[in-house]
């Protein structure tokens, strides 16, 4: 264990409409925090682009390809070079914050997850098999991430990727903490310690019974799960990728969260709920 390493790593989306939401990770990186020669970084992508290609008629997979082979050049280079009068330093820092900064429209790169692996390599192949595989039937056909019931499904493969779906509590019924009379269902749950860790898909716009519903409930669910359980609680709602900014409704759905800062909820867009599944990953030591 002496030789354990900090690293960052990174899901690849293609996101060809930013409107829906609708999404597919086509690679994942994982690279050495260190910027030392020598030091690991490396990118697996998908070798079957035929899903891909069912959820996205137009998708033009040899520009995916070759935006694949030029990424891994540039990342796994060893030379020291100026980058916008920047360095020296090893091009994937520069690859990286572009990636993260405004790659594309198209490709979009996730927040950095930072995890400890003593073999790299090893680490980047469990990722890949764990978020490059094929979904099941191509089912993600024509989901709408805009929606409440695109968004669980969603949830539901990553979770199911991560080899989490099978752990998780699902459809948990608030009455049991509540009493009778309250028709709030909490889509999943996972209790690695003393705190159990709710994950719940809510749309944001149009959506102002639900929130007030949850904005009631919330309290009395965190009461009732310390005593019936006695554990701590926490709820994220994974919601549409669309910012405030961007949509009044939104705007004015978070406004009402707001309430509940600093008590253990949490809103997060589902293209951000990588970053959930992979620490539910290493709570579960999954």
């Amino acid at each position: 264990m002496d030789d354990v390493r900090p690293c960052e790593t990174y899901l690849i989306y293609y996101v060809p409409n930013v409107v829906t939401g609708a999404s597919v990770v086509i690679g994942v990186v994982l690279a050495e925090v260190t910027d030392e020669p020598g030091s690991f970084a490396d990118v697996r992508f998908l070798k079957q682009w035929n899903h891909v290609k069912a959820m996205f008629p137009t998708v033009d997979i040899g520009l995916l390809q070759a935006f694949e082979l030029e990424f891994r050049r540039l990342l796994t280079a060893q030379d020291r070079a100026i980058f916008n009068y920047r360095g020296p330093l090893l091009p994937r820092r520069w690859l990286l914050g572009l990636a993260l900064d405004s790659f594309s429209n198209s490709i979009v790169f996730s927040d950095a997850m930072v995890l400890m692996a003593d073999e790299p390599r090893a680490e980047l192949d469990k990722l890949a098999n764990i978020y490059l595989q094929r979904p099941p039937g191509d089912e993600r056909r024509g989901w709408d991430l805009t929606t409440r019931r695109g968004i669980k499904r969603e949830m539901e493969n990553q979770l199911r990727q991560a080899n989490l779906l099978k752990i998780m509590r699902k459809d948990i019924s608030a009455s049991k903490y509540i009493g009778a009379g309250s028709r709030l269902r909490i889509d999943f749950g996972y209790k690695p310690n003393d705190v159990i860790h709710l994950l719940h898909a809510q749309h944001l716009v149009d959506a102002e019974p639900e929130i007030t519903q949850l904005i009631h409930v919330y309290p009395l669910l965190r009461e009732g799960i310390e005593r019936e359980e006695h554990a701590m609680s926490t709820l994220t709602l994974v919601t549409e990728n669309i910012t405030e900014s961007q949509n009044e409704e939104v705007a004015y759905s978070l406004s009402l969260l707001k309430e509940f800062e600093g008590q253990g909820l949490d809103v997060v867009p589902v293209g951000k709920f990588n970053a959930v599944v992979e620490a539910a990953r290493q709570e579960m030591r999954v």
